[in-house]
């Protein structure tokens, strides 16, 4: 689930389904749409509550949609963007420029370009790293994406989103199994409801 930080509107994925799920905190109402074929997972939007991405891993994409003016999901995104296999976590720069997928079945960290709508690169992280979440620092610097559960000591990649690279492992030991990690809120731009 996401809120619009401009609007205050709260969408929800419809886990393993393809409904997108919208409230409007004034009205008191839900609205849903179905996106048709899909396996639906999570969700962010953008810093000026314009744009939605959400992770679809029965279809490998993140599908993008306009929201702006407080807007309902249409049923179908304006973009799809292909990325690893079952992606699950995303996270988008503070600057709204670079939305990070993680991606569990093939270990991978995707990069996509928003102005573009298109992937810009991927990290091949451990064979046997489970990445299900990722959270951006308030600097739009470093990704951070929990490992899941790796061979030996378990713990959260510092990832470098400008060279695409891993900048550190935070170790947090064996058997830990790391699924989400949060960092501090990034800023917005517009006014809060």
């Amino acid at each position: 689930m996401a809120v619009n930080p401009c609007t205050g509107q709260v969408y929800v994925a419809e886990w393993y389904g393809d409904n997108l799920l919208t409230y409007d905190p004034n009205a008191h109402s839900w609205s849903t749409v179905d996106i048709g074929n899909a396996s639906l997972w999570d969700l962010v939007i953008d810093p000026t509550g314009s744009t939605l991405y959400v992770t679809d891993r029965s279809n490998d994409q993140v599908h993008v949609f306009d929201v702006s003016g407080g807007a309902t999901p249409s049923a179908t995104p304006e973009a799809s963007i292909a990325v690893g296999d079952d992606p699950w976590g995303i996270d988008i720069t503070p600057d709204g420029a670079t939305v990070v997928v993680a991606c569990e079945d093939d270990a991978s960290v995707h990069f996509i370009d928003t102005a573009t709508a298109a992937s810009v690169g991927s990290l091949a992280l451990d064979d046997t790293a489970d990445p299900r979440d990722v959270d951006i620092s308030a600097d739009g610097t470093i990704a951070y994406i929990p490992n899941g559960a790796v061979t030996g000591d378990d713990g959260v990649y510092a990832v470098d989103i400008s060279l695409q690279t891993i900048a550190a492992t935070i170790t947090l030991g064996p058997a830990t199994q790391a699924n989400a990690v949060a960092v501090k809120p990034q800023p917005v731009f517009c006014d809060v409801p």
